[in-house]
C-alpha cells in the first residue's frame, strides 16, 4: 500500500507540475504591452530639376508624411561632388528651397533631402543632380579680362586718367 501511495503521490505531484508549465507562458502578467516605437517619416521622391537651370534654382521635392502624425522639417544638401555633403537649408517646414548663393555655370550638382520629425527619426531621399546653364557671352568677357588684367594691376575701383580732350 506504501508503494502505491508513493507512486500516486509522484504521479500527482508530475502532473501538477506539467500543467503549471503547460498553462503558463511568457505573455502572462500585468505589464502592458510597450508602447509602440516611433516612426520615421515615410519616403519622398525629389523634383527634377532641368539640365540648364539658372544660377539660383527652385528645389522642391514632396512633402514628407510621418505615419505617427509628427511635424516634419526639412534639411537641403547640394554640393558638386556625390554625395553632396553641403547643407544649404535646414529646419524648412516647407518643401521647396530657393537656393541663395549663385552656383557656377556648366557644373553639374548632387542634391538630396532629409526629412526629420519631432522625435529625431529622418529619412533621406535619393540623391539626384542636375547641370547649371552655359556660361552667357558676357560673363565670359568679364572673366576672361578679369583673370588677364588680375596681376600686377590697381583694384577695378581705381581709375588713372590717362588723356584729356
Amino acid at each position: 500500500m506504501k508503494t502505491f501511495q508513493l507512486k500516486f503521490k509522484t504521479l500527482f505531484i508530475l502532473f501538477l507540475v506539467g500543467f503549471a508549465f503547460a498553462s503558463c507562458s511568457k505573455d502572462d502578467g500585468d505589464t502592458p504591452d510597450p508602447e509602440p516605437k516611433n516612426q520615421a517619416p515615410n519616403s519622398f521622391d525629389l523634383m527634377e530639376v532641368a539640365d540648364g537651370a539658372d544660377l539660383q534654382p527652385q528645389l522642391s521635392w514632396e512633402a514628407a508624411k510621418d505615419p505617427d502624425g509628427d511635424d516634419v522639417a526639412y534639411q537641403v544638401y547640394l554640393d558638386s561632388q556625390n554625395p553632396p555633403e553641403n547643407p544649404i537649408a535646414s529646419n524648412l517646414e516647407i518643401n521647396s528651397f530657393n537656393v541663395e548663393d549663385t552656383l557656377h555655370p556648366e557644373t553639374t550638382y548632387y542634391w538630396k533631402v532629409i526629412a526629420k520629425d519631432v522625435n529625431g527619426n529622418s529619412t533621406e531621399s535619393d540623391i539626384t543632380s542636375f547641370t547649371t546653364r552655359e556660361m552667357t557671352t558676357g560673363e565670359a568677357l568679364v572673366g576672361k579680362w578679369f583673370f588677364e588684367n588680375i596681376e600686377d594691376e590697381p583694384d577695378l575701383s581705381v581709375c588713372n586718367k590717362r588723356s584729356f580732350m
